[in-house]
């Protein structure tokens, strides 16, 4: 395992938690990994993507046993920001 420092970012792919995102990633030796339900085609902008549902408890479990497996170093910082949005019927 590299002894690089890992941050995580949830709900990376827009708003608050993509911004966050392309913030760390300016940080030299610093990886940063993003976790969303969705992600947009867009460039390559050096940030480790990661397919999960924060909202479900085993996608997420999954999402971190890839991360441990990508052995990219230790987490050092967490940011939530994913969003849940539930709809009442109208």
């Amino acid at each position: 395992m590299s002894s690089r420092e890992v941050a995580v970012v949830t709900g990376a792919a827009s708003g608050i938690g993509r911004a966050v995102c392309r913030e760390l990633a300016r940080q030299e030796g610093l990886a940063v990994v993003g976790i969303d339900i969705r992600w947009p085609e867009e460039e390559s902008d050096g940030i480790v993507r990661i397919t999960a549902d924060v909202g479900d408890p085993a996608s997420l479990a999954d999402a971190f046993e890839r991360l441990d497996a990508a052995a990219l170093g230790s987490v050092t910082k967490l940011v939530c920001a994913a969003g849940i949005q539930q709809r009442a019927p109208t």
